[in-house]
């Protein structure tokens, strides 16, 4: 072993593990479950129809314009929103899980814990954390939008606790995802 290969065993050390922490940045948040942000309604029906979710409704009570379908969201069973701006592209994803939905408080704040260390081991730290007795809630306010139409930026909330209902319309527990997309070529 020889002195002089020192440095050159520090530099490959130090390139390995930057890389690892280059590979812990903040993912990028490109669309929602598969369909990219300014996605029109065929697109989305066409995407969804692609991948075996099943439209539940197209027009959901108290909701301004989105449609519903039934799939998967992190491997697990869920109710998918589709909302869409007054352009008629899709700029708003939601699901509630169906596993714990309406199963009570219990149920959903685990199902919150359950989910979470997925979200930030993709997103990072929350900008904005609450945990109380009947409601946890892990908010992300600028997650990088790669894709989409202009250049933006994605809110991500993750909610356990009571959740809305919008297809019954019934106050529920369970555990509720929202990504928002927002522009930010008129910032």
């Amino acid at each position: 072993f020889c002195l002089a290969t020192v440095p050159v065993l520090l530099l490959m050390w130090g390139a390995v593990f930057s890389g690892i922490a280059w590979g812990a940045e903040q993912a990028a948040a490109d669309g929602f479950v598969g369909v990219p942000w300014g996605a029109g309604r065929p697109q989305v029906a066409s995407i969804m129809k692609e991948r075996g979710f099943k439209l539940v409704t197209g027009k959901v009570k108290d909701l301004y314009d989105a449609e519903v379908y039934r799939g998967t969201f992190a491997d697990q069973p869920a109710d998918l929103y589709f909302n869409y701006n007054r352009r008629d592209f899709f700029d708003s994803g939601w699901a509630l899980l169906l596993n714990y939905q309406g199963q009570g408080i219990e149920v959903a704040l685990s199902g919150y814990n359950s989910i979470m260390p997925l979200f930030k081991s993709k997103y990072g730290a929350c900008d904005k954390e609450m945990a109380g007795e009947e409601v946890s809630l892990c908010h992300w306010d600028t997650v990088p939008a790669k894709k989409g139409p202009g250049s933006g930026v994605v809110e991500i909330k993750v909610q356990g606790g009571r959740v809305p209902d919008f297809l019954y319309n019934q106050k529920l527990h369970g555990v509720w995802i929202q990504y928002r997309y927002r522009s930010t070529d008129d910032i």
